[in-house]
């Protein structure tokens, strides 16, 4: 039987904790996109960001630096990559890349109203040698997990909130993959400082939640578990661009 937590997730939902919020004069429906620089990876018993986990959350996969489908060639230099905005190493064409976005609710005292799972964001692929000189992929999508969560805005502290999980799906290879295989939720206590009301831009960091092991991935459990070094804890950069429907940023009075 297929372990969650996701009962958790929205047990802790309930038990919020006050936040603090400023006075904005636009409340209303607003939109948080991804921007460069995003991304989530696990952590070794050191501390150190463990390479093989790293996902890029806010790049097309040909301009993210990573060679993603092990053919020796990256970004520009692959074949298959025919534009930067192109988002898979692997296709012919192009594959066009769109950011994650996340849609909130703003008050007019500063009160953010989060539903995670209205994050929308392409899977991300990762490639892995197998026997033989093969290669597997898999298509990895970062979800939103949980119930409704709460965050603010303070003059130019933000808290948004989102915890996730992982889904994985096999693309080449991996027979036999469970097509229920996914990761307990990720915690996501995000909070950043330095908005700048002009662009709608903050970065926002999430350090040290625990990443558990997978376990409902059939005969594949130990080979994802060690590919990315789970269990573990995770951290998280997560660079938003913060508008409404007009094109605005949130404004403060």
């Amino acid at each position: 039987m297929r372990r969650t937590r996701r009962g958790t997730v929205g047990a802790a939902a309930v038990a919020i904790v006050a936040l603090s919020g400023g006075c904005v004069t636009n409340a209303g429906s607003f939109t948080a996109t991804m921007r460069p620089g995003s991304f989530l990876e696990a952590l070794d018993g050191g501390g150190a960001p463990i390479p093989q986990s790293h996902i890029e959350l806010g790049t097309a996969a040909c301009g993210n630096g990573v060679d993603d489908d092990l053919d020796g060639a990256t970004d520009a230099t692959d074949g298959q990559c025919d534009a930067t905005g192109d988002n898979n190493e692997r296709l012919d064409g192009v594959q066009a890349f769109v950011a994650p976005t996340l849609p909130f609710q703003v008050a007019s005292d500063g009160h953010f109203t989060v539903q995670p799972t209205g994050l929308v964001a392409q899977p991300v692929e990762r490639c892995v040698p197998a026997a033989g000189g093969a290669v597997w992929c898999l298509a990895i999508t970062v979800k939103g997990a949980g119930g409704e969560r709460q965050g603010s805005i303070n003059g130019t502290r933000v808290r948004l909130p989102l915890p996730v999980t992982l889904k994985f799906d096999a693309v080449t290879g991996f027979p036999g993959l469970d097509p229920l295989c996914e990761s307990d939720y990720i915690n996501g206590p995000y909070a950043g400082d330095g908005y700048d009301e002009a662009t709608g831009n903050v970065t926002e960091q999430s350090a040290h939640e625990t990443w558990l092991a997978l376990t409902n991935c059939g005969p594949y459990n130990n080979t994802l578990n060690t590919l990315l070094g789970l269990p573990t804890e995770s951290q998280s950069t997560l660079q938003w661009t913060l508008r409404n429907a007009n094109g605005e940023s949130i404004h403060q009075g």
